[in-house]
């Protein structure tokens, strides 16, 4: 999985991007940032209380992941 954030931080409350495991991935990454990690791992992102968050996110295929 890769996504860019596309929106400027302060443009927007809430929408933090979590990992359940402990990683040094910013909950806020900047605008103009890509992260890129397995689609197995668990994440999410939380709710969006105000304004807009913007991101593209794409999925690339490979090999069965063992």
């Amino acid at each position: 999985t890769a996504v860019l954030f596309l929106s400027d931080p302060a443009s927007f409350e809430g929408g933090d991007f979590e990992f359940q495991v402990k990683t040094d991935i910013p909950a806020r990454p900047e605008q103009g940032d890509i992260v890129v990690f397995p689609s197995v791992l668990s994440h999410r992102v939380l709710p969006v209380t105000s304004g807009t968050r913007y991101s593209a996110v794409s999925w690339v295929i490979g090999p069965a992941f063992r």
